[in-house]
């Protein structure tokens, strides 16, 4: 199950190029003065990897999968965050790194990151369009930081290139095992520009988000999955 996202990436068999657009983080503040102290409060017990308070932070139906996994047993059986080796607190920090988003005026629930509320065009498939997460971020000719950019992106929606068996085309592990470079293409104009992004600064509108609800009056962890 924590493997989804890459998994998912990899049954992708055609795409189209992303048009030259962007996706920039929503510039509205939080005004729920309970989220925001509940927001800070999360992604300090992430950095402190506090298991007690993700626990007391649960909903009761909290979703794990699209496979009817829910509930808080199922959310320890599979994520087991007393291991050293859990790979919740890297999914978890990411979705937090970045800001986060309302969905349809629903201001009693709240998404991170905000990618997952991308509005894609008729055009763009899910499992192969990702955003830049970040401003200035290179576009390499080959997959190493030493290597030529090519290109500076900054919040651009942009597609994932395939390789001749159909799969996504990347290359390197990162520290949980996952993809380390993406090759990607995007139109500038009416020019098609390819390369290669560093995992930390690409993200799919599929992959782990996090998404809070008010229960009762408290915020709590809702839904915690990738895929679609």
């Amino acid at each position: 199950m924590k493997q989804i996202f890459p998994i998912l990436l990899l049954l992708i068999t055609t795409f189209t190029i992303a048009q030259d657009r962007k996706f920039p983080p929503p510039n509205e503040a939080i005004k729920d003065e309970l989220l925001k102290t509940f927001l800070i409060q999360l992604k300090e017990a992430v950095q402190k990897k506090d298991t007690a308070f993700i626990y007391t932070s649960l909903s009761q139906n909290i979703k794990n999968s699209f496979g009817g996994n829910d509930g808080i047993k199922e959310f320890k059986e599979i994520w087991k965050l007393k291991k050293p080796n859990s790979t919740f607190w890297y999914y978890m920090n990411r979705a937090l790194s970045m800001p986060g988003c309302i969905q349809n005026n629903n201001t009693e629930a709240f998404s991170l990151p905000y990618i997952f509320c991308i509005p894609l065009k008729d055009n763009e498939d899910a499992f192969q369009t990702a955003v830049i997460t970040e401003k200035n971020v290179a576009l390499k000719q080959k997959p190493n930081k030493t290597s030529k950019t090519i290109y500076t992106l900054s919040y651009n929606v942009v597609s994932f290139v395939s390789n001749p068996s159909g799969a996504i085309s990347t290359k390197g592990k990162n520290e949980v095992g996952d993809q380390e470079w993406y090759q990607i293409e995007l139109l500038n104009g009416k020019k098609k520009i390819k390369g290669w992004v560093y995992y930390k600064y690409i993200y799919s509108p599929i992959g782990y988000r996090v998404i809070l609800a008010k229960e009762n009056g408290k915020w709590l962890i809702q839904t915690f999955v990738a895929g679609d």
